[in-house]
């Protein structure tokens, strides 16, 4: 998927996103494209963490007053 249009609109929007690779087969190249390269919003998990994930976000997010968009991916073998 193309991903970096639709990160640059959310960078020009000022949203911060966050960007979650599920399982083993993600690609970091474009999670980092979509959280604008800042590596503390990109998170890795397998399908079974993932409650853990929604915490972390969850938590970041309101810390602040920012706009979270989650985006994933996924990918089944």
């Amino acid at each position: 998927d193309n991903v970096n249009s639709p990160a640059q609109l959310f960078r020009r929007s000022n949203i911060k996103c966050y960007a979650v690779g599920i399982g083993r087969r993600y690609n970091r190249r474009q999670l980092l494209q979509i959280a604008a390269g800042d590596r503390r919003h990109v998170l890795t998990a397998g399908f079974r963490n993932l409650g853990s994930i929604v915490n972390t976000i969850q938590r970041r997010a309101c810390r602040g007053r920012d706009t979270v968009v989650v985006y994933t991916k996924q990918v089944l073998s």
